[in-house]
C-alpha cells in the first residue's frame, strides 16, 4: 500500500504568530527575521496587549488599520483586525 500522506518540504507561505504575555518584542522580531530567513512571504504578528497586527514582508512591516490581508499569500482572504480581539 502506497501512503498518500506527505509532508511539504519548505517553508510555510505564512506564519502567525501571537504574542503572548511572557513574550519579549526582541523574542518576536528575532522569530519574525528567523521565517522570512527562511523564505515565508509574510509574517502576521498579532499583539493582544496593544490589539494590534503588522505584517512583515521581505524588509518591511506594514502595520495593519482594519483588516489583514496577505492577497499575494491568499488572495481574497481577509480578517478584520476588530474581530479578533471582541
Amino acid at each position: 500500500m502506497v501512503s498518500t500522506s506527505r509532508f511539504f518540504e519548505g517553508p510555510p507561505d505564512a506564519a502567525f504568530e501571537v504574542v503572548s504575555p511572557n513574550d519579549s518584542y526582541s523574542d518576536i522580531e528575532e522569530k519574525t527575521l528567523d521565517w522570512l530567513r527562511a523564505g515565508v512571504r509574510a509574517v502576521v504578528i498579532v499583539d493582544p496587549r496593544t490589539q494590534s497586527a503588522r505584517i512583515h514582508r521581505g524588509s518591511s512591516a506594514t502595520p495593519v488599520v482594519d483588516v489583514i490581508e496577505i492577497e499575494e499569500v491568499v488572495p481574497g482572504w481577509k480578517l478584520p483586525l476588530a474581530g479578533i480581539f471582541d
